[in-house]
Protein backbone atom coordinates (compact mmCIF):
# COMPACT_ATOMS: atom_id res chain seq x y z
CA UNK A 1 0.00 0.00 0.00
CA UNK A 2 2.51 2.46 1.15
CA UNK A 3 4.31 1.86 -2.57
CA UNK A 4 0.81 2.49 -4.46
CA UNK A 5 0.57 5.88 -2.10
CA UNK A 6 3.89 6.71 -2.95
CA UNK A 7 3.71 6.31 -6.59
CA UNK A 8 0.32 8.29 -6.87
CA UNK A 9 1.95 11.41 -5.67
CA UNK A 10 5.02 11.03 -7.90
CA UNK A 11 7.64 9.08 -6.21
CA UNK A 12 9.46 6.49 -7.82
CA UNK A 13 9.51 2.86 -6.17
CA UNK A 14 11.20 0.13 -6.20
CA UNK A 15 11.61 -3.28 -4.43
CA UNK A 16 14.51 -5.05 -3.26
CA UNK A 17 14.25 -8.49 -2.38
CA UNK A 18 17.15 -9.86 0.11
CA UNK A 19 18.39 -13.44 1.50
CA UNK A 20 19.36 -12.53 4.55
CA UNK A 21 22.02 -14.34 6.53
CA UNK A 22 23.00 -13.94 10.35
CA UNK A 23 26.11 -14.66 11.02
CA UNK A 24 27.42 -18.10 11.42
CA UNK A 25 24.02 -18.98 10.23
CA UNK A 26 23.76 -21.11 7.11
CA UNK A 27 23.15 -19.65 3.41
CA UNK A 28 19.45 -19.16 3.17
CA UNK A 29 18.47 -21.66 -0.29
CA UNK A 30 16.11 -18.59 -1.09
CA UNK A 31 15.24 -14.86 -0.72
CA UNK A 32 13.66 -14.13 2.63
CA UNK A 33 12.60 -10.52 2.66
CA UNK A 34 11.54 -7.47 0.71
CA UNK A 35 11.33 -4.37 1.24
CA UNK A 36 10.17 -1.06 -0.85
CA UNK A 37 12.97 1.94 -1.59
CA UNK A 38 11.54 5.31 -2.74
CA UNK A 39 13.44 7.77 -5.03
CA UNK A 40 14.76 10.85 -3.90
CA UNK A 41 14.20 14.03 -5.91
CA UNK A 42 10.82 12.59 -7.20
CA UNK A 43 11.71 13.73 -10.78
CA UNK A 44 15.17 12.61 -11.17
CA UNK A 45 16.13 10.54 -8.51
CA UNK A 46 19.85 10.52 -7.29
CA UNK A 47 19.24 8.36 -3.74
CA UNK A 48 16.98 5.15 -3.27
CA UNK A 49 15.76 5.45 0.74
CA UNK A 50 14.77 2.24 2.15
CA UNK A 51 11.19 1.88 3.61
CA UNK A 52 10.57 -1.13 5.77
CA UNK A 53 7.49 -1.22 7.40
CA UNK A 54 7.93 -4.72 8.74
CA UNK A 55 10.57 -3.22 11.48
CA UNK A 56 10.17 -0.73 13.86
CA UNK A 57 13.30 1.25 12.28
CA UNK A 58 13.35 4.94 10.72
CA UNK A 59 13.11 5.34 6.82
CA UNK A 60 16.71 4.85 4.93
CA UNK A 61 17.23 1.30 7.76
CA UNK A 62 17.71 -1.51 5.68
CA UNK A 63 19.68 -5.33 7.23
CA UNK A 64 23.10 -4.51 7.88
CA UNK A 65 25.30 -4.87 5.10
CA UNK A 66 27.24 -8.48 6.53
CA UNK A 67 23.84 -9.96 7.18
CA UNK A 68 22.87 -9.82 3.21
CA UNK A 69 23.53 -12.85 1.37
CA UNK A 70 22.40 -11.96 -2.04
CA UNK A 71 20.18 -9.28 -3.21
CA UNK A 72 18.23 -8.29 -6.29
CA UNK A 73 16.36 -4.97 -6.96
CA UNK A 74 13.12 -4.96 -8.57
CA UNK A 75 12.11 -1.58 -10.94
CA UNK A 76 8.33 -1.02 -10.30
CA UNK A 77 7.15 0.99 -14.19
CA UNK A 78 4.40 3.55 -13.86
CA UNK A 79 1.24 2.11 -15.13
CA UNK A 80 0.31 6.18 -15.77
Amino acid sequence: ILGALLMTVGYPIRFKVVAVRPPGAPRPPDFNHIYLMVGLPPRDPQQWVPLDASVNKPPGWEPPAQMIDRFHVYEIEDAA
